[in-house]
């Protein structure tokens, strides 16, 4: 768990996008391991005046410095084990203290989550920790990270979990593709696209989030579901029942394509483009315009 370049790019766009990291929880003591040319670019590109190697070399692998760039005043880190010297121990498996809820004016997991087996009530616990008003940022696994954790994430569970229910409203997801030169895509909602969003990439991805903290509610009063079978039980109707989901011409495209002809086409194109995608540029992401 850590800040690489990615990172830093989301977390200043953030920023930028009004997020107040005065009061900040971090799942795990986070690193701090840019690369250094990467790190001076984006100092370059915010006029920052900043030395990428002095300043990683002062943070001594950690990110407290770099938070302080963002206006941490107060950093509070959640581990399991004080293996990296985390200020609060605390198992995300199980419920945090009542002391917690309502406190920080950001929760930041940045590689965390997906290695916490009882997944509804980690987030629950981060939800929780935000004050209302307050954000709620994720740099977590998407695509091609099997093995990495217990789980690989996708837009829709960002879209149900980060809910008006549940006193949230999503900001931002993107889905970043780990290689040189790799794209930034701005991800929709699958309730405005009319359809499940399903993309394939040609190299592991991050998954990131921006969610705002509206409402001081109970969360998971009712626990989230899939969007496209929700609007099927409503279509069908009480005691009626819906025709079974179709593949989409894609998809059963796809299925029936030899392996290698699809993995041949995935380095060739990348993500497939559609109504739920946009692209975004590196420099749109570090001035927030996503």
């Amino acid at each position: 768990m850590g800040l690489d370049a990615p990172a830093v790019k989301w977390l200043f766009g953030s920023k930028a996008r009004g997020v107040d990291f005065s009061s900040l929880a971090t799942l795990g003591r986070q690193g701090f391991f840019p690369e250094t040319g990467a790190l001076q670019s984006v100092f370059d590109q915010l006029s920052l005046g900043l030395d990428a190697t002095a300043f990683l070399h002062d943070s001594e692998g950690y990110g407290e410095k770099f938070f302080q760039i963002l206006g941490a005043e107060h950093v509070t880190s959640f581990d399991k084990s004080d293996y990296q010297v985390a200020s609060t121990l605390h198992d995300l498996n199980t419920p945090i203290d009542a002391s917690l809820k309502n406190r920080f004016s950001a929760v930041l997991d940045c590689g965390t989550i997906e290695h916490v087996f009882n997944f509804p009530q980690a987030i629950r616990n981060c939800m929780e920790m935000v004050k209302v008003g307050g954000h709620f940022i994720q740099i977590t696994v998407a695509n091609n990270f099997i093995g990495h954790g217990f789980y690989q994430f996708s837009p829709e569970v960002i879209f149900r979990v980060f809910s008006e229910a549940n006193g949230f409203a999503v900001d931002a997801v993107a889905l970043h593709e780990m290689l040189a030169g790799g794209k930034w895509y701005r991800m929709r909602d699958s309730v405005g696209v009319g359809h499940r969003i399903e993309l394939t990439t040609r190299s592991p991805s991050y998954l990131l989030t921006l969610a705002k903290k509206t409402a001081d509610v109970p969360i998971f009063a009712e626990w989230p579901q899939q969007a496209d079978y929700v609007a099927m039980w409503q279509e069908s109707g009480a005691g009626s029942a819906a025709p079974p989901p179709r593949s989409s011409a894609r998809r059963r495209m796809r299925e029936m394509a030899p392996a290698g002809a699809v993995r041949a086409i995935r380095r060739l194109c990348g993500p497939g483009v559609n109504s739920a995608v946009d692209r975004l540029t590196d420099e749109a992401v570090i001035h927030g315009r996503f």
